[in-house]
């Protein structure tokens, strides 16, 4: 585990275990870290992203519930604002394994404390079923595609997955035959790969065969490409977002000083635009200019532009939303696609995103927001 930061320092990163083996096993009281180490809060230092994890064996033991842990920073810079500073987060660390037997349609207790599973020459895993509960994982090899036949439930302190942060893989899919049900906090991320053509295609998949429910205090996570724009698809039987119960894509557009309606940089700085123009600081000519579809949003948001001694000061434009439904969708929760704020005083902000919702009912409460 990477060492805590004292004062006016940043945080160490997790370490690497390599285990090689026959046999492989041991109880719940079993744990294997990589930890990130904290960063100091009021100095504004990042925390350590999480190690490296390789655990190579040719059988399991009967008793294989050890737990894994590669988890990145609690306590950093971007821990203060994670709205607004989520993309300056550490990430978490990586887990390989030689084969899907340590996966199960059961990942609760602890199993995976955010890792990045790697399974050599694996790049698909399906199952019939799948619940979630006390375990964060994801999936960011590239062209994964995880497959569930029947339901998907992802509940208490549960996270999953699938994309990689700001990298060129494509082909992400996840599909599930059944019904897709977040509850008591559960957590779905889904990251885009770049697209040759964003209004057209998408840069990750999520088709859900049944229902979709979001209760309160989950999240469905959507972020595009942050240099390329691409964006995922979602496409489900009916769609409800419950009271307290969350789509969001704040902040989960383009990237720094990327996207077309990017603010200029310079001494002064312009924010982003998208619908509208962007804000001028200081210059009228410096905001961005609008851009994109009035009936059918395809592109996510820009980002503002940044002092020319500060690139990574910008705030990121919100992110796209897009969800097809073969019924209705329902709208008692939020779904939020707005722009990140720029880092004070070197950052403009990014501009809100895009939402595209097809449906062939649409309803909801005062309190839904969109």
């Amino acid at each position: 585990t990477g060492v805590t930061a004292g004062q006016h320092a940043a945080g160490g990163a997790g370490g690497a275990i390599h285990v090689t083996c026959d046999t492989f096993g041991g109880s719940s009281n079993g744990l294997v870290s990589v930890n990130g180490g904290d960063g100091y809060l009021n100095n504004l230092s990042g925390g350590g992203g999480g190690g490296r994890l390789a655990v190579g064996y040719r059988v399991l033991a009967a008793e294989h519930a050890v737990r894994f842990s590669a988890a990145p920073a609690a306590v950093e810079y971007a821990s203060a604002d994670t709205t607004n500073r989520w993309m300056h987060a550490a990430r978490m660390g990586t887990l390989w394994l030689p084969d899907t037997a340590l996966l199960s349609d059961g990942i609760a207790n602890g199993f995976f404390r955010q890792v990045s599973l790697v399974v050599s020459g694996v790049t698909a895993w399906a199952v019939g079923s799948l619940t979630v509960g006390d375990s964060a994982f994801m999936f960011a090899d590239n062209g994964f595609r995880l497959t569930v036949s029947n339901d998907l439930v992802i509940g208490a302190g549960g996270a999953v997955g699938l994309g990689a942060y700001a990298e060129d893989g494509t082909g992400y899919v996840l599909r599930c035959g059944g019904s897709l049900t977040l509850t008591d906090g559960g957590q779905l991320f889904i990251w885009s790969g770049p697209t040759n053509a964003a209004s057209t295609n998408a840069g990750a998949l999520v088709a859900v065969t049944g229902d979709v429910a979001i209760a309160a205090g989950s999240c469905l996570y959507l972020r595009s490409h942050p240099t390329n724009g691409g964006a995922p698809l979602v496409t489900v039987g009916n769609l409800a977002v419950l009271e307290q119960g969350r789509i969001d894509a704040v902040g989960g557009g383009y990237g720094w000083q990327r996207g077309p309606g990017t603010g200029r940089s310079g001494t002064f700085c312009g924010a982003g635009a998208y619908g509208g123009n962007g804000g001028s600081g200081g210059d009228p000519q410096i905001g961005g200019a609008p851009y994109g579809s009035l009936s059918a949003p395809a592109d996510p948001g820009s980002a503002g532009g940044s002092h020319s001694a500060h690139v990574y000061a910008s705030g990121w434009g919100g992110g796209l939303i897009r969800i097809q439904a073969a019924g209705a969708i329902t709208v008692l929760g939020a779904v939020v696609a707005d722009g990140s704020s720029g880092l004070d005083p070197y950052g403009s902000g990014g501009s809100g995103g895009g939402i595209h919702l097809r449906c062939q009912t649409f309803g909801g409460t005062s309190a839904g927001q969109i």
